[in-house]
């Protein structure tokens, strides 16, 4: 009995937050922004190891 219930209501909240995900666009943006904000600062990283690099001459051991 309490097993159908928790399986249930897991259902429900699960598709009630597919239809939301769906309907809301700036629920599908504050859902997102931490994957962009971590692409962000990822670019921003590699950015400014480039720049140290290509100031000082020297060489990287990565791959391009």
């Amino acid at each position: 009995m309490i097993t159908n219930f928790i399986i249930g209501s897991s259902v429900i909240l699960a598709l009630a937050f597919v239809i939301a995900w769906i309907i809301s666009p700036e629920l599908r943006r504050r859902i997102e922004s931490p994957k962009h904000a971590f692409q962000d600062q990822l670019e921003r990283y590699n950015r400014h190891c480039h720049d140290k690099v290509a100031e000082h001459g020297e060489h990287s051991n990565e791959p391009r």
